[in-house]
């Protein structure tokens, strides 16, 4: 018997319904003293105490009855409770020490030791009908309870005799106004779904739960009988999911379990935040005492991504207490249905949670621990799980949470409203800001009043001005496309391109060995992008791509500034008036009328890799703003390759001046870009010379004049007037003289400036390394330079836009300036773009070659074509095939290597007065179907018509076409079977003589010739049935065949297959980490 004093009157508690008898468990398995202190003292400070106190003492050292006999010296008020320390293993888990202490508990007010002996747990056990009246107060050293937390449970508890199990509402230790937990919720399938969110505050809004599942172990309310009836935890889930399986098998015994809102404990979530606000908020802990205080026994009943075993337990619960006949059903949908989330987490970069996913996968696999639970437990089972289906979390709501939490992932952390997180539910103002809050508009007012939506709506006007003379319904289907000045036709498919990469023997015509032009596979991919429209043609998606490109570039490069310039400012507009003004550039519109790819996907990319290094130089920048930087200066690079030395100069900067993550996320940077450009790196290690290379990075033109490269002016065609470029030199004097932070940014943007327009006035002048004659357009480093003029006027425009209130917002002069300015960019703009197209070099082309020629070339012959270019002083020739050539000139690509005979045949063509009797064999032996011969007014006539072999087949203005005569085995065709006079054509399967047939057995002389240039043996793979073919000299790549018959293969080769299986697996780990979700920092509120 024991008595507690109410209102200063002691109250007797015998173990009987009125009063009953309750022993409080407070299991200590790490005696950190303000723990302890802190429960102990919300015992005792108890409305209504419990009537015996034992404290187990689990921890390493044994030292709680020296830490309780301290806290009794200095204070009073702990003396009175009958306390008992009863010392046990360290190593055994909480449930494992609860059990021990209920066996054995000792006398009143004496220390015990429990012995180490084998009991049967789990088993029902002989309990006293007066245990019906005892209860037991299971209590962690970090619990706390609030004082009234005990008297509310056993109100409770007086209200029916079903109630077994009573839990408490659990709050964070250090935060006590947040929620764990109210009760434990999961799907029949044992999948944990909270009803409540990390963090959530607490105002009342889960107070109405009563039936629950299951409870929190901390501050479980257990009747002694029930206890004793279950026979205390199960072994099998010592550790994680004792409490869930406790409070399951009490529901299968016919008893309840309820959770009571008004009896209130703790959980430390936080042990590290504990120990240095104990410290005095300033000491670091070491990695011994973080690991120490963050080790938490027991199921911790807040399972999340970190805890993987809790939730793999808890599937085990659920697996151990399903119905027999539905086991095998639980097991199959546990390990699949984990194992696709796990697959969608990785997809979406939520490693922790994937591994969390990937446990319970594998939860079936605990077979002993789940076939001994339900051993335990067989036959004492009076109520049916799906009795208690009421109690389960919903399959509908499980699904829909993975839903959330997959949406959640891939949302970008700028989308959410700031509603929408659970830890700033509170309702009212919280600030003085909030008298000025308005309504909220609907999505169309929004969409009005939205910058971006009207930078779209300018930069799409802006684009059909300048394409209105060359716009054409073929150019998106790649039926036409456009060409001219520095881009070349490339009616082709994405394939094409990409072979044209990867291949050892590449290049239209003939061929030449491989040379790594790194854009490529970029342009394949997009390639192949374009070709998932239905209205694309798949042969000809790279043509449609590129015209694509063209077509979209202000649009494409105005949108890139408005979303980098997110890296300096979120502040709309003045990104919507640097978009604008970056789209409607001089360079950009330069080098859209002059036909150069380099420098067009430049004006895309140079405002991603700025915000790229202004990410990797915050304090704040990871590992995802490393890889999204490394993946923009890579294809700024591959495109532009003049930049690389700007970059290193720049990410140098970041390494001495940054920093000290800052500088080893530049070099990670430095180290991923020439990683990511493969073999071409060493190419330019090799031969720098290689860095004046690209796709329309040269040009022949002079010089323009120094005041417009002031403006920004490169020349040439596509010219707008200069007075286009004084808003961006105002935007930047603007942006020097009116900028107070970012000191360092601002004269690296300004040096940057200088720089860039003092190597635009230079590079017209010198070659570095190009043919005499080139030089590098002048439009690349003045692109530069108006990124850094208006990056300097977004630095200001960031800092002066940024008022107090709202209020203070309203009517400023920046507002009308800033829409003043808007205003005149667009006029501006659009007088350009309206004058603009008359200089042009673009115009709209269709495939050069002709129908009939390319159905032979896309053949199994895969024949080529001749084209004979008359010029005044001279005539050239172009071989053209199947394979894909260069978009645009490129100095970093060898020209094709043609075949001796070809070059002989031609020469005789050329020259009226030589032999032209074997021309035309010599052509259909090297595989030329066709040749098309084009005379420029005044040229020498080539005189084709009375040529042996050659058959005029059509005549167009300035362009006649000729059949290279041959039937049946006599065509034209790609590679050929030799046996003297006999001759026997080798159907061709892909591009560059690749083959793939079976050949019957012949004569013991039979050969293959193959239509390559000089070198082709040297890479390629030519094989029968696996074993090599040798090579034989010839004007062709020709190889013995033999009499054999077998499985002939013809393969160009992979060109550097470790750098390119090397290059392609980077990049996608790159880019996998680059994509803009899952890379949000988890908040608390």
């Amino acid at each position: 018997m024991s008595a507690t004093q109410v209102n200063g009157v002691d109250e007797l508690h015998d173990g009987s319904p009125a009063h009953p008898f309750v022993t409080a468990v407070l299991i200590a398995r790490d005696a950190h003293q303000p723990w302890l202190d802190a429960t102990v003292t919300a015992v005792c400070a108890q409305t209504r105490r419990p009537d015996r106190l034992v404290i187990v003492d689990g921890s390493a050292a044994g030292r709680v009855r020296g830490t309780l006999d301290a806290m009794t010296r200095e204070r009073a008020d702990l003396r009175a409770p009958d306390v008992t320390v009863v010392t046990a293993s360290h190593d055994e888990a909480f449930a494992a020490l609860v059990d021990r202490a209920v066996q054995a508990l000792p006398a009143r007010s004496s220390d015990h030791v429990v012995a180490l002996r084998t009991r049967r747990r789990a088993r029902r056990r002989e309990s006293h009908p007066n245990d019906r009246y005892n209860w037991l107060w299971l209590l962690h050293e970090d619990s706390a309870p609030l004082p009234t937390a005990l008297a509310a449970q056993l109100r409770a508890a007086g209200r029916s005799e079903r109630l077994g199990i009573l839990g408490c509402k659990i709050h964070e230790l250090d935060r006590p106004d947040r929620l764990v937990n109210v009760g434990i919720d999961v799907t029949t399938s044992g999948r944990h779904v909270a009803r409540t969110h990390d963090g959530e505050l607490d105002q009342g809004q889960h107070d109405l739960r009563r039936d629950v599942l299951a409870v929190a172990s901390s501050g479980m309310l257990v009747r002694q009988d029930v206890y004793l009836e279950l026979g205390g935890f199960d072994p099998a889930f010592d550790g994680d999911g004792d409490g869930l399986d406790l409070c399951w098998r009490a529901h299968l015994a016919g008893h309840a379990v309820a959770v009571i809102p008004d009896a209130v404990a703790h959980q430390d979530l936080d042990a590290a935040h504990l120990l240095r606000s104990i410290d005095g908020g300033g000491s670091r802990p070491t990695r011994r005492e973080r690991r120490a205080l963050s080790r938490r026994a027991g199921d911790p009943d807040r399972p999340a991504p970190h805890s993987a075993a809790t939730l793999r337990r808890h599937r085990q619960v659920a697996l151990a207490r399903t119905p027999a006949w539905r086991l095998p059903f639980a097991m199959v949908w546990t390990t699949l249905t984990s194992l696709l989330l796990a697959l969608a987490l990785l997809l979406v970069k939520r490693p922790r949670r994937a591994a969390a996913e990937l446990g319970q996968a594998s939860a079936s696999f605990g077979l002993a621990r789940i076939f001994g639970a339900r051993r335990r437990f067989r036959g004492r089972a009076v109520v049916s799980t799906a009795q208690l289906r009421s109690l389960f979390v919903p399959a509908s709501v499980g699904r829909a949470r993975a839903w959330e939490a997959f949406v959640e992932a891939v949302t970008p952390s700028g989308s959410r409203t700031a509603g929408a997180s659970p830890a700033s539910s509170e309702t009212g103002p919280t600030s003085q800001d909030a008298e000025y809050l308005t309504a909220p508009r609907g999505i169309v007012a929004r969409g009005m009043r939205h910058p971006g939506l009207w930078l779209f709506l300018a930069l799409i006007a802006l684009s059909a001005v300048l394409a209105r003379r060359t716009f054409d319904t073929d150019l998106l289907s790649g039926g036409a496309g456009l060409a001219g000045g520095a881009l070349e036709p490339s009616f082709t498919s994405a394939s094409a391109w990409w072979h044209a990469w990867r291949d050892a023997w590449q290049g239209d015509g003939y061929g030449h060995p491989a040379s790594s032009a790194p854009y490529l596979p970029f342009l394949a991919a997009g390639a192949w992008l374009v070709s998932v429209f239905p209205w694309t043609d798949d042969a000809a998606s790279a043509q449609a791509a590129l015209t694509w490109l063209f077509l979209a570039a202000p649009v494409l490069a105005g949108l890139a500034a408005y979303w980098a310039g997110r890296v300096v400012t979120r502040r709309p507009w003045p990104r919507a008036v640097v978009a604008l003004l970056w789209g409607s550039a001089a360079p950009l519109t330069g080098a859209m009328a002059d036909g150069r790819l380099g420098a067009l996907v430049a004006a895309i990319m140079v405002p991603l890799t700025l915000a790229g290094l202004a990410a990797i130089a915050r304090r704040s920048g990871g590992a995802g703003a490393v890889a999204a930087c490394a993946l923009a200066a890579t294809v700024l690079v591959a495109f532009a390759p003049p930049f690389l030395p700007a970059l290193t100069v720049l990410l140098l900067v970041i390494v001495v001046f940054g920093r000290r993550a800052a500088k080893w996320r530049a070099l990670a940077v430095a180290v991923l870009v020439p990683l990511l450009l493969g073999h071409w790196s060493v190419e330019v290690w090799r031969h720098p010379a290689r860095l004046v290379a690209g796709p329309g990075t040269l040009t022949q033109e002079a010089a323009t004049d120094p005041v417009a490269m002031l403006f920004a002016h490169p020349g040439g065609p596509g010219s707008t007037p200069l007075v286009l470029g004084i808003p961006v030199l105002l935007a930047g004097l603007f942006g020097a003289v009116r900028g107070r932070s970012f000191a360092a940014a601002r004269w690296v943007l300004v040096v940057g400036a200088l720089a860039s327009l003092g190597a635009a006035m230079i590079v017209p002048r010198h070659s570095f390394g190009a043919n005499p004659g080139w030089h590098v357009w002048a439009g690349l480093p003045l692109l530069a330079f108006v990124a850094c003029l208006l990056a300097l006027a977004l630095v200001a425009a960031g800092e002066t836009t940024a008022p107090r209130t709202r209020r203070a917002a309203r009517g400023t002069p920046l507002r009308w300036a800033t829409a003043g300015t808007v205003l005149v960019t667009v006029g501006t703009a659009a007088c350009a773009a309206w004058t603009s197209p008359t200089t042009t070099r673009l115009m709209r082309v269709e495939d050069p070659l002709p129908a009939i020629a390319a159905h032979e070339a896309h053949s199994a012959r895969a024949a080529l074509v001749l084209e004979l270019h008359a010029r005044a002083d001279a005539a050239d020739f172009t071989v053209r095939s199947r394979e894909a050539g260069l978009p645009a000139a490129d100095a970093g690509v060898p020209t094709m290597r043609t075949p001796a005979a070809v070059t002989r045949a031609i020469g005789s063509l050329t020259d009226a007065t030589a032999d032209r009797s074997d021309a035309a064999r010599a052509l259909r032996e090297a595989g030329v179907a066709y040749v098309s011969a084009t005379q420029e007014p005044g040229a020498r006539s080539l005189e084709l018509d009375g040529v042996d072999g050659l058959t005029p087949m059509a005549s167009t203005a300035g362009t006649s076409l000729y059949h290279v005569d041959g039937e049946g085995a006599e065509r034209a065709a790609r590679v050929v079977v030799t046996d003297g006079e006999n001759r026997t054509i080798v159907p061709v399967s892909g591009d560059h003589a690749r083959v793939s047939t079976t050949l019957p057995a012949g004569a013991a002389a039979r050969r293959v010739a193959v239509a390559a240039g000089p070198g082709f043996a040297e890479h390629a793979s030519v094989t029968l049935d696996g074993h090599p073919l040798r090579h034989v000299a010839g004007d062709l790549p020709t190889y013995e065949l033999g009499a054999a018959g077998g499985r002939l293969e013809i393969d160009p080769g992979t060109a550097w297959r470790g750098w390119r299986w090397a290059q392609l697996g980077l990049f996608g780990v790159v880019a996998f980490l680059a994509l803009p979700f899952g890379t949000r920092k988890k908040e608390r509120a």
